[in-house]
């Protein structure tokens, strides 16, 4: 079927206009068409199909034919076939200009003259190059919560040795449309005391449109490529990438390719199906493909109409360290130094500031610059890490500054690999004498030289052996010096084996040798067995084997148990149990003759408006799934089966993922015959440690059967429609008059309209509990 596009109606003019200048030459041969209409000599106009290497176009083209039968196409028609326009001088007709086709090299045009089709075979290389972005994108912005609160607490209670103590961990929060305010604590009793400890106190206010947090109160500084975080009391405005989870920061791949013929072009990432994209005929490009970290592949699996396959594979280098191009990440912090944490509720020290950016350049580059300040100490530095073709990525940093010691510089620089075979990570940094960083001054393990060393190899099947090796020298401490080798393989349904030998040198010298094998059984029991060799300075030696029976806690209710003994009177046993309202555990111990017993209990307390309930620990974000007057109703998310709704129709449902969608779903089936409902799922998009209302709407539908007849005694026709009152959806009358009607109340009225005619009713609804009541015969009085 033609479409009734500008090419369409360009054939059916021109066509047209040659019927008229036929008929007036024919009517008076002494009359002229006027000169703009006239065809060029030698040339006249086709309508033509056209079907390009064996794809059939959706619209027909109005074309020119010489003497010799080639064919001359418009410069629009070409653009939309994605071809390129020949360097041919043109031909002008009523005012538009036409190009050969004969003049592109390498394509071939053939007229069908039976059916009148164009028939255009062509080179990949002539078409337009198809651009495909497979970014995903960002992902769904998050709604400002609902406002609430909530409690988390985890309380110990400890016998040692016929001394009792306990102590206990608290943290109180209240969220809304302003944000999370949250403040926790540690408390300890015993021996007739009692302490309590403020841990942080702060206000946090997520910005996800703008990818960026604001933070008020303690928080964490970021130390970018070369600075120290330090703990501060203050203000922190920094970039949050968790606020749009599925936005990719680092640089994204691309592959480019070309085909003759349509065709599905799969993309795979280290094999894995990442996107699957329908091509043209021609070149394309496919840009902003996600990688994964380290080493890779991008293989492109190209198959035509035909069946035929073919594969075009480039390797990639892909490492955290980098940003896409563009993409700034920064950090803004200012306050006062905390000190003494959790040991003491409100030690802090002298002011200061802090001012990181980072910023992708380009693919390959990534650069850094940070400031800091504090009274007598201010540093200044740079930092740029750089892709070194498909192999690895090559970190540096300087940086210098002055304080009460003196001017300082201080150097890094590293190299990083990861892959599947081989991965190795080696730094290594040097300070003046004279240079200290922010929190340097209050910690004795103030880094002067340091060497840091890693390397990896997987046999695959035969397992995974690792290096590593760290050797640091501090300005008022001895250097350490720590080499360690490990070896870990999998033994199929045999469980896997790790072991581990590490050489630690400081103001003597030790040497440990572990081996651990684990067995599992099932999804969440195990057993363990262990040896552990110490051998430390001056000839002192520790030697141990353990063996260990453990179940996990499922992620629903249930119980969880773990007992361990070892050769060195060592005996311990937990059991624990978790519901929907928290966790307790109970465990004994018994080390060289001395016990202990330990009982802890954990859980929480949160709200969303009018609603409290007794959860587990809020350590995520949740939501309230609301169906007011239907209890026991299943509730799904994930299509995962989290509980029921309670008797007033309410279920909390736990750890919901922040700023992402998180599909929930009610079970139709456990609803009554009679209820009506807008949709059976729902999308969840929580802010961080906030809670979401999720309401259903479901509600009686108060419906019944009638009966509808006209004046006369006649049923309504079938296919009239019905309509209530202050109502927007109507419903069909079927055979008989007989209709249903939902949405009712004590008194309704409604119109009833069909063909040409129409008339209006009165009635009382249904009365009574009856699911689907019947009203009997109404009379439908017409409208005059």
């Amino acid at each position: 079927m033609w479409h009734w596009t500008h090419a369409s109606r360009r054939a059916f003019s021109s066509v047209a206009l040659l019927l008229v200048v036929g008929s007036v030459r024919a009517g008076d041969p002494a009359v002229a068409a006027p000169d703009a209409n006239m065809l060029p000599p030698g040339f006249t106009l086709a309508v033509l199909a056209v079907t390009i290497n064996r794809e059939a176009q959706r619209e027909a083209v109005v074309a020119l034919r010489d003497r010799a039968g080639s064919v001359w196409i418009g410069p629009a028609d070409l653009a939309r076939w994605r071809l390129r326009v020949p360097s041919a001088v043109p031909m002008v007709h009523q005012g538009e200009r036409y190009f050969p086709l004969a003049a592109v090299s390498g394509l071939t045009a053939n007229v069908n003259e039976r059916d009148q089709t164009l028939v255009i075979d062509a080179p990949a290389a002539l078409f337009a190059v198809t651009r495909i972005d497979a970014d995903p994108g960002a992902g769904p912005i998050a709604e400002r919560s609902a406002t609430g609160g909530f409690l988390n607490y985890s309380v110990l209670a400890l016998r040692n040795e016929g001394r009792t103590s306990s102590s206990g961990a608290f943290e109180a929060g209240a969220f809304g449309r302003w944000g999370v305010v949250a403040s926790s604590a540690t408390a300890w009793t015993g021996d007739g005391t009692t302490r309590v400890t403020r841990l942080e106190s702060s206000w946090t206010y997520a910005m996800p449109e703008r990818l960026a947090t604001a933070r008020v109160g303690d928080a964490i500084s970021r130390g970018g490529s070369w600075g120290n975080a330090i703990r501060y009391g203050g203000v922190q405005l920094a970039t949050d990438f968790a606020t749009q989870p599925a936005l990719v920061v680092t640089p994204l791949q691309a592959a480019s390719g070309q085909v003759a013929v349509p065709s599905t072009v799969d993309v795979f990432v280290n094999n894995a199906l990442v996107s699957q994209q329908a091509v043209r005929p021609g070149p394309f490009s496919i840009s902003n493909i996600p990688p994964v970290t380290g080493s890779g592949d991008v293989s492109l699996v190209i198959r035509d109409e035909l069946g035929r396959e073919q594969i075009i594979t480039r390797p990639f280098y892909a490492s955290a360290a980098l940003l896409r191009p563009g993409l700034v990440d920064f950090s803004v912090d200012s306050g006062f130094e905390r000190r003494n944490f959790a040991v003491a509720s409100n030690d802090y020290g002298p002011w200061f500031g802090s001012a990181t950016v980072r910023r992708g350049f380009d693919a390959a580059t990534t650069g850094e610059v940070r400031v800091e300040a504090q009274a007598a100490l201010a540093n200044v530095g740079a930092a740029a890490d750089v892709l070194i073709g498909d192999f690895g990525v090559l970190s540096t940093s300087l940086a210098g500054g002055h304080n009460r010691l003196g001017n300082g510089t201080r150097v890094a620089a590293g190299f990083e690999r990861q892959s599947f075979g081989l991965s190795f990570n080696v730094r290594g940094t040097w300070a003046s004498p004279s240079f200290r960083l922010l929190g340097d001054f209050e910690s004795s393990l103030t880094v002067d030289r340091e060497l840091l060393a890693s390397a990896g190899y997987g046999f695959a099947r035969f397992g995974t052996l690792s290096l590593a090796y760290v050797e640091r020298s501090f300005r008022e401490q001895h250097a350490v010096t720590i080499a360690s080798l490990g070896y870990s393989f999998g033994l199929e349904r045999w469980g896997y084996v790790g072991a581990s030998m590490a050489r630690v040198h400081a103001d003597g010298g030790s040497t440990q040798v572990n081996v651990l094998w684990t067995l599992p059984f099932g999804e969440s029991t195990s057993v363990s067995a262990g040896a552990d060799r110490v051998r430390g300075p001056a000839g002192t030696a520790h030697d141990e084997r353990s063996l260990s029976l453990q179940r996990d806690l499922p992620a629903g209710e249930g119980f969880g148990w773990r007992v361990r003994g070892t050769d060195q009177d060592t005996r311990q046993a937990e059991l624990a149990y978790q519901n929907r309202y928290g966790t307790v555990s109970v465990a004994a111990e018994q080390v060289q003759g001395r016990s202990a017993e330990r009982v802890t209990v954990s859980g929480g307390i949160g709200a969303i408006g009018d609603n409290v309930f007794l959860s587990r620990a809020v350590d995520d974000s949740f939501g309230i799934v609301r169906l007011p007057g239907y209890p026991d109703v299943r509730v799904y998310a994930e299509n995962q089966e989290i509980g029921r709704t309670d008797a007033s129709g309410v279920l909390i449902v736990p750890r919901l993922l922040p700023y992402q969608r998180n599909s929930l779903r009610i079970e139709q089936g456990d609803l009554p015959f009679d209820a009506e409902f807008d949709m059976l799922a729902q999308d969840a998009v929580p802010f961080a440690r906030s809670g979401v209302v999720i309401d259903f709407a479901v509600r009686p539908a108060r419906g019944a059967l009638l009966r509808i007849v006209q004046e006369d005694g006649e049923p309504v026709p079938a296919g009239a429609r019905v309509q209530l009152d202050g109502q927007e959806r109507s419903f069909f009358v079927a055979l008989d008059g007989e209709t249903y009607v939902a949405g009712l109340s004590a008194k309704n009225r409604a119109a009833v309209a069909w063909r040409d005619r129409a008339c209006t009713l009165e009635f009382d609804g249904p009365a009574g509990n009856d699911p689907q009541p019947r009203l009997g015969t109404v009379v439908c009085r017409r409208l005059h």
